[in-house]
């Protein structure tokens, strides 16, 4: 079996702790209520790398679209 590098592991590594995370807090919050500044710091990673890594590059909780991504909470 090829080994991996420190970049894919790392990779590897925060997507475990993203993914995890987000579904966490939509149970908690609900999906709308939800952002990706939150998964971020619950995940310990910045929003930007919780946004683009979660499942697969595609977001959080695999829906496709960045909603979420821009939004402040009020």
């Amino acid at each position: 079996m090829a080994e991996t590098g420190l970049r894919e592991r790392s990779k590897a590594r925060r997507r475990l702790a993203i993914i995890p995370a987000a579904y966490e807090l939509f149970a908690e919050r609900g999906y709308d209520a939800t952002t990706v500044a939150d998964i971020g710091e619950a995940a310990e990673v910045s929003p930007r790398t919780a946004a683009y890594r979660a499942d697969g590059g595609r977001g959080a909780g695999g829906r496709g679209d960045d909603r979420g991504r821009h939004r402040q909470r009020p």
